[in-house]
This record gives C-alpha cells, structure tokens and sequence, in this order.
C-alpha cells in the first residue's frame, strides 16, 4: 500500500485524538465517535496537544512549536547539583 491509497491516520494520547485524512472519512470517524462518546470538541488550524503548538500557514503547511511549553518549565535548581563540577556524579 503506497501513501496515496491511505486514506485516514490517527494518533491518540490519553483522551486527545490527532486524526488526519481525506475530509469525508475524517468526518465519519468523528461521527462514529460521537454516537458513541458524545460531542467532540474539534479544532483545525491551530491547537496544541502533548505540549506540541500546530499551526496550519495559508499555503496549507503546518508549523510545530513548543514555545508555551518551554517557557512553562521550570529549572532545578537544587545545592546539589549547582555546587559540584560538571564532572562529578549526581
């Protein structure tokens, strides 16, 4: 099977599902879904799941980030480990 006889590919974390394809079958999956699941909150263009930012370009191309991410971490900063060499074993 080759890439262009595919038609649909999802990917799930816990309770967030990535789904891609061909409109119609994304459409019935997600109506599938719902029968069982209820309403599903759908968001196309711009999103973030697991801490990766989507965000589709108007030519169609879709850029990742993990900006908000990044700057939501914090460091550790414990005696431990910023008073020994780098060299030394933690």
């Amino acid at each position: 099977m080759s890439m262009a006889d595919w038609f649909l590919i999802i990917c799930k974390h816990v309770d967030d599902l990535k789904i891609a394809g061909v409109e119609s079958e994304v459409q019935n999956l997600i109506l599938s879904l719902e029968k069982v699941f209820g309403k599903i909150d759908r968001n196309d263009g711009d999103f973030t799941c697991v801490g990766i930012h989507h965000s589709r370009k108007p030519d169609g191309s879709i850029e990742l980030d993990q900006d908000e991410y990044i700057s939501s971490m914090k460091p550790i900063i414990h005696a431990d480990l910023t008073s020994r060499a780098p060299e030394e074993l933690c």
